[in-house]
């Protein structure tokens, strides 16, 4: 699951597709959400299918030649990261967060992505 909408950062990148990388509970005080802001879906897709070759090559599996490529050549996807902290709450679960990020003035109006 993600948020698309259109934010244009103060260094003048937009993003448009934002998405929760880690919630941090930490007991009877706060919850961290991470959220991580991505240039485009397609952008996040690339993040992805270089994590899943680093994970193969990491479990010495075979890699095809196109995966040997992209390992060795690596990616180029902006991110910008965000941590903000909420009240805690043992019962909130992924899609809590995710509409209360809607609720604050940055993602209101976003768009659910599932």
């Amino acid at each position: 699951m993600a948020l698309n909408k259109e934010i244009r950062l103060s260094n003048g990148i937009l993003t448009t597709y934002h998405r929760l990388v880690s919630i941090n509970k930490i007991t009877n005080i706060t919850c961290l959400l991470e959220v991580a802001s991505y240039i485009s879906k397609e952008a996040r897709k690339l993040e992805e299918e270089y994590q899943s070759v680093q994970i193969k090559s990491s479990r010495g599996e075979d890699l095809t030649e196109k995966e040997e490529e992209l390992l060795n050549k690596g990616i180029d996807v902006f991110i910008e990261s965000e941590v903000i902290s909420v009240d805690y709450s043992e019962e909130n679960n992924i899609q809590h967060y995710y509409e209360y990020l809607k609720t604050i003035d940055k993602f209101k109006n976003a768009e659910d992505d599932i």
